[in-house]
């Protein structure tokens, strides 16, 4: 008999934050709201509802996935600083997964394409995006999640495009789509759920998960001042 895997997913990286229980990769419950309404309370309200509705409590949790990004910066740090505090007691494993490749994961299950792209709005003129190719029921990354000037941004041919950031985002990926690109027409978010399932599957197959911080794409304020004068003083 396969020995129970209770994992506790959190999500938090747009404005509609989840979480979820999964017992060996399969959602027992999962509860979602509205991060801009409820802010930090929203986690700890819905999860104590959600532990209820499943005849849990955290002590049964022997494992956490988060997502570290990219988005939201409250709700990224939000997220990792919950989920430490929850494994700390028990020394438990925490495993991260970006938001995009749990995006790409979600949609790969809803589309026979073989490629998915993520756009988001990066701010400052800017895009982040990345693609993700079809490996099984994998999503994998090729290459990295990028920064793009807003005007040198491009569709992959041949890909599913989707956007978190769809509301800020729609007017201009509608105005570069052609007639055959496979544009998803609203917006769409990672789920707590869709973490937990791809992060069970992919510590079955030992791989490693992302770095335990939060992803920022622009450099501190700080650094790039730090690096300007030092440039100045060559």
């Amino acid at each position: 008999m396969v020995a129970d895997m209770l994992m506790l997913a959190v999500e938090q990286s747009s404005d509609t934050g989840s979480v979820a229980v999964l017992n060996n990769g399969k959602v027992l419950g999962e509860r979602e709201w509205d991060g801009l309404a409820l802010r930090s309370c929203g986690l700890f309200a819905c999860l104590k509802e959600l532990l209820a509705a499943v005849a849990l409590d955290l002590k049964d949790i022997c494992r956490y996935a988060v997502d570290v990004g990219p988005g939201s910066y409250s709700g990224l740090r939000s997220s990792l600083a919950a989920v430490r505090a929850f494994a700390l007691p028990g020394k438990l494993p925490i495993y991260a997964l970006t938001g995009a490749e749990t995006l790409a994961f979600e949609i790969m299950q809803e589309f026979p394409d073989d490629l998915v792209q993520i756009v988001g709005d990066a701010r400052r003129q800017q895009l982040w995006t990345c693609f993700y190719g079809k490996n099984g029921n994998m999503p994998v990354v090729q290459p990295k999640i990028q920064l793009i000037p807003e005007n040198d941004f491009y569709f992959a041919p041949g890909s599913v495009i989707v956007s978190p950031d769809w509301l800020r985002l729609q007017a201009k990926l509608k105005a570069m789509a052609g007639k055959n690109t496979r544009l998803i027409e609203e917006k769409r978010v990672p789920k707590a759920g869709c973490l937990g399932k791809l992060a069970y599957q992919k510590i079955q197959l030992n791989i490693p998960g992302e770095p335990l911080r939060p992803m920022y794409l622009h450099a501190a304020v700080k650094e790039k001042e730090s690096v300007a004068s030092s440039q100045k003083s060559e």
